[in-house]
């Protein structure tokens, strides 16, 4: 385990691309404290990446709620139920 990604929001995404970059500048502070607790063989090198979950939930929940997919999730399933 040499590399180490933390996936990272702010609130309501806001300074998303500052507060990525100023992370990832100063991601030896992490490696540095990461060394000093842990007795690992190799400290692991952390790369800072946008968590992109709560996006893709929110398009997901959009697409559910589409009258086309409502529609098509309240047919049964099985043919013999028809």
């Amino acid at each position: 385990m040499k590399y180490a990604t933390a996936y990272i929001m702010t609130l309501n995404g806001k300074n998303l691309g500052l507060v990525l970059e100023m992370l990832n500048e100063e991601a030896w502070i992490f490696k540095k404290q990461i060394g000093a607790k842990l007795q690992l063989r190799y400290t692991p090198d952390i790369n800072f990446r946008v968590d992109d979950t709560f996006t893709e939930v929110d398009r997901i929940e959009n697409l559910l709620r589409n009258p086309k997919v409502a529609q098509d999730l309240a047919k049964p399933n099985n043919p013999e139920e028809e």
